[in-house]
């Protein structure tokens, strides 16, 4: 089986992330619910957990789904730094300490892909 090619489909991402907004219920509402618990204190908030919401919303293709999209865009816009990168505002317990704020390729990466593929122009795209 071959892998899908990325150009052919701007919604594929390497990873399945539809079970992220599947999970939340068959609604958007659950969607939009699940993003403001999960952004509601931003010194707590995790941002790779916010962007794959928005991932795997944009992976489920249905056009319901897409004031989640759009919510996680405006997330993006508004919470990033004057460089357009998204801190973790919470220290990291690791093998060395992170203070905040610090900084995840991975949030950096996927943040990326969601503008990419569904965040044009600050807005998704029809499905």
């Amino acid at each position: 089986m071959t892998a899908p090619d990325p150009a052919a489909d701007p919604y594929d991402y390497h990873v399945d992330l539809r079970e992220k907004a599947a999970g939340t219920g068959s609604s958007a509402a659950g969607d939009l619910d699940l993003l403001a618990r999960l952004t509601a204190d931003p010194e707590r908030t995790n941002p790779v957990s916010v962007l794959q919401l928005g991932l795997g919303a944009l992976q489920l293709r249905d056009p319901g789904r897409l004031p989640t999209v759009a919510a996680v865009v405006d997330w993006i816009e508004r919470t990033g730094d004057e460089q357009g990168r998204l801190a973790y505002r919470f220290p990291m317990p690791h093998t060395f300490p992170l203070d905040p704020p610090w900084y995840s390729s991975l949030a950096q990466g996927e943040a990326g892909e969601l503008l990419r593929s569904g965040g044009r122009g600050s807005r998704p795209r029809r499905l």
